[in-house]
């Protein structure tokens, strides 16, 4: 028995190792933070992105331009995104897909026009976890307004 409890307190007072443990039990989570502030910043630039499509395509229909007209617009105004296709009525939930939506391109002058575009965004680390988004992918939306001109 003596030699027993000689043997736990020997082990109780040694720390080698300890550093060692913590790290393997942090660095998960600290990847999780570092990955997961990556893949905000690579979301919110791609909002600035669209919302900038977005204010390029109204600013166009604003003038009387065609749909074809706008969502060309568009589509050069989001280059620095990685864009699979380009659709202008219902969004398909796949990765890289832009829809654009415009309301209102005939009207009398004065009158609102409104262009919605839709960017399909997948998170590289996030999905994972959030089980609810389908195929990882989450739909970033912005929506211009301006006066037909």
């Amino acid at each position: 028995m003596r030699k027993a409890n000689g043997l736990i307190t020997r082990l109780y007072k040694d720390k080698r190792g300890t550093q060692i443990v913590e790290f393997a039990l942090l660095l998960p989570i600290f990847l999780l933070i570092v990955f997961g502030i990556l893949d905000f910043g690579r979301g919110f630039f791609s909002w600035v992105i669209i919302t900038n499509g977005a204010r390029e395509g109204a600013r166009s229909a604003s003038v009387g331009k065609a749909q074809n007209i706008v969502v060309n617009r568009v589509t050069d105004a989001v280059t620095g995104l990685y864009v699979t296709g380009v659709t202008s009525g219902a969004c398909p939930s796949t990765e890289g897909m832009l829809c654009v939506t415009s309301a209102n391109t005939v009207g009398y002058p004065g009158d609102p026009v409104t262009v919605k575009v839709v960017y399909n965004f997948r998170f590289t680390v996030l999905p994972r976890f959030l089980t609810s988004l389908p195929n990882g992918v989450f739909p970033l939306t912005a929506e211009s307004t301006m006066r037909l001109e």
